[in-house]
């Protein structure tokens, strides 16, 4: 059999044709099946509408990642036998995919279908509301640009970063004039402040701060998650007001979780340092490395060394869990994916997992790496919730 891709798309269309008409097998495809030891594992997988699911959701994720160009690429990067070996396949499988819909009305009884990527499963992407002073507000979904009465410049791209320039010019009057950045579930964005810190904001995040720094401090307000890169001014500390506390910097980088609906709040420093302050008082001192925690409920706090990717990976969209529990894990999902996700299992609250993924899959594909742990499994609900309980209950 010549070893072209010409050949190789007449023998995947008399498979199609087999398949879909169960006629008998011609000569060409029983020739195939005796030469080629593959041949049974191809056969198989096309007489099976459960593959159909998978490469389509395959095919749909590719597809949305990567251009014709990237493939291109990626196929010079191969010799020639692994090159004819996916062509051949792929020549098999394409143009029977190409009929999956007839496949699945012509199996004779019912087929449990996997579940394939639902809407509303999806990751969350760049999506972030802009209220201004004079209370106007913006859906920040494309390029802007606009000039404050105090000459400040606005500027949004479509890579989900907007930035303020102070360009002076124009003197600072009495007025302090504040913007607010929200972010709503199933978001991210990044803003330039008028002094150059750069934050990276997270889902269900809201960030107030002023349009120009007045006077001798830089002073902003947060509500969520938030990765400050705090421009270096030592005449002018950077303070973040969370959850009760001020963080105070002067140019360093540290991350702040201080969602109201998590019981702890929590600053962890990546460089520089950091003083945390409770009504005008010191109370902790922050050096590389170090978390400082504070239970919302009881008000105690600590301080100790931690692991900085599970505070920081979220910005370089990732996952990652060190011992994280399970309660904490569900909220992190619930607010990337927007979804409603209920534990049957009070107790599963407490257990731990470790481990990493990318935050840009969908929602099932993190939950299935759960299940890998063999100790939950899930629901997906026709109102796209997931009720999770556990294995054996």
């Amino acid at each position: 059999m010549k070893s072209d891709i010409q050949s190789w798309i007449r023998v995947a269309r008399r498979i199609g044709k087999h398949i879909l008409n169960q006629s008998d097998m011609d000569s060409t495809v029983k020739v195939w099946r005796k030469t080629y030891k593959s041949s049974e594992k191809v056969m198989k997988d096309l007489n099976d509408p459960h593959f159909f699911a998978q490469k389509a959701v395959l095919r749909e994720e590719i597809s949305k990642r990567y251009t014709w160009e990237d493939f291109i690429v990626w196929r010079q990067q191969r010799n020639r036998n692994r090159r004819l070996q996916l062509l051949r396949y792929a020549a098999v499988v394409l143009i029977i995919m190409a009929s999956i819909p007839v496949i699945w009305f012509l199996v004779d009884k019912p087929v449990g279908f996997p579940v394939v990527v639902q809407s509303g499963m999806e990751a969350g992407g760049k999506k972030a509301f802009l209220t201004l002073d004079n209370g106007n507000e913006i859906f920040l979904d494309k390029q802007l640009l606009l000039k404050e009465e105090d000459g400040t410049v606005i500027r949004n791209t479509q890579i989900g970063e907007v930035s303020y320039q102070d360009e002076g010019g124009v003197p600072l009057d009495s007025v302090t004039r504040y913007n607010t950045l929200f972010i709503p579930r199933g978001g991210e964005y990044q803003i330039t402040l008028a002094d150059g810190t750069k934050v990276w904001m997270n889902s269900d995040s809201k960030l107030v701060f002023p349009v120009r720094f007045p006077g001798n401090k830089r002073e902003v307000i947060l509500e969520g998650e938030a990765y400050f890169e705090v421009a270096h001014d030592t005449t002018r500390p950077f303070c973040v007001k969370a959850c009760g506390i001020d963080i105070r910097a002067t140019g360093t980088a540290f991350n702040v979780m201080a969602y109201s609906d998590e019981p702890e709040c929590k600053v962890t420093l990546v460089e520089g340092g950091v003083n945390i302050e409770k009504n005008e008082f010191l109370i902790s001192q922050l050096t590389p490395r170090m978390q400082f925690c504070i239970d919302l409920k009881t008000q105690e706090y600590k301080t100790t060394e931690v692991d900085l990717r599970v505070s920081t990976a979220w910005k370089d969209g990732i996952f990652f869990f060190e011992q994280e529990s399970f309660r904490s894990i569900i909220a992190k999902l619930s607010r990337w994916y927007d979804i409603t996700i209920v534990c049957n299992t009070p107790d599963l609250y407490d257990y731990r997992f470790s481990g990493e993924i990318r935050k840009y899959e969908n929602a099932l594909k993190v939950l299935d790496m759960l299940k890998l742990t063999n100790e939950i499994t899930y629901s997906l609900q026709a109102d796209h919730s997931i009720i999770v309980f556990k294995i054996n209950d």
